[in-house]
């Protein structure tokens, strides 16, 4: 397996939970199972570290990344955003045709539309965001209907 190839499969295992936090991944066994070199694992270890989906550890190895009560905190934040993206009705449009089609895949249990379909809606998402609320930018630049108050 090529070294993007190792890294998709892996990052897909952690983001869809079956490889779940603090579970540690062994390097010797995923080499085998994988038939990747150490090399290749250990350059793929650091790219979902810097990813954030793992954490390198000392004489301990990799392990799925925990969440701190913070960072909890912190997906609480994103609720908000969520909540304020749903005042588009546009938007809530899109996204229910969006889980439809999620649905969809899993009902046809097709592992690879769901994937591609969950990571073009969570990176739709992402971009809602972003337009909604800019980084670093004041909620005076958001659309008036996001403003609080604003009809």
């Amino acid at each position: 397996m090529t070294s993007d190839a190792v890294y998709r499969l892996l990052e897909k295992k952690i983001i869809l939970g079956h490889l779940k936090p603090r579970e540690r991944l062994p390097e010797s066994a995923l080499c085998r199972r994988l038939k990747a070199s150490r090399t290749l694992l250990r350059e793929v270890f650091r790219r979902l570290e810097g990813a954030g989906l793992v954490t390198l550890q000392p004489n301990r190895g990799v392990a799925v990344r925990d969440f701190s009560p913070s960072e909890v905190g912190d997906v609480y934040q994103t609720h908000q955003i969520r909540y304020i993206a749903w005042l588009s009705p546009a938007r809530v449009q899109r996204s229910i045709r969006e889980h439809k089609t999620i649905l969809m895949a899993l009902v046809r249990r097709d592992g690879a539309a769901l994937w591609r379909v969950v990571r073009a809606h969570l990176a739709a998402e992402r971009e809602d965001y972003r337009r909604i609320l800019p980084v670093g930018d004041c909620l005076d630049h958001a659309p008036d209907f996001h403003r609080p108050g604003a009809g």
